[in-house]
């Protein structure tokens, strides 16, 4: 029974990869759109309920996208497998926690995304 939920999780750990890496590219897509439309300065750092940091380089709303495909790709499942057997205790652990650090990065660059769409275009 474990070992079935484990391979289950495996397998929908290996999808989920390409779905936040959709995201990503959907982010980027929308950068192009949204960069002509932004004022000058815009957020380098949101914090929760306010914005820390502002920055002229408006050309930062990329590089999001990119880290975070970057970061994907380097919590992807086969560096997991590849460290540890498939289907243990340490495996699915990590897969779990390095899932839920995925989730966490969509998360926040989609408020990111949604903060400079809504308060800092002209």
């Amino acid at each position: 029974m474990i070992i079935i939920l484990s391979y289950r999780f495996s397998s929908f750990y290996k999808k989920s990869f390409y779905v936040f890496v959709v995201v990503y590219a959907l982010e980027i897509i929308y950068s192009f759109f949204l960069y002509p439309h932004l004022k000058n300065t815009i957020p380098m750092h949101i914090g929760i309920g306010s914005v820390d940091s502002l920055t002229n380089a408006k050309y930062t709303i990329f590089l999001l996208p990119i880290v975070c495909i970057m970061a994907s790709c380097v919590l992807k499942s086969e560096v997991v497998d590849s460290k540890y057997i498939e289907g243990s205790p340490t495996d699915n652990i990590l897969k779990t926690l390095f899932f839920l650090l995925q989730v966490l990065l969509v998360i926040g660059s989609v408020y990111y995304f949604y903060v400079l769409s809504m308060y800092y275009t002209i």
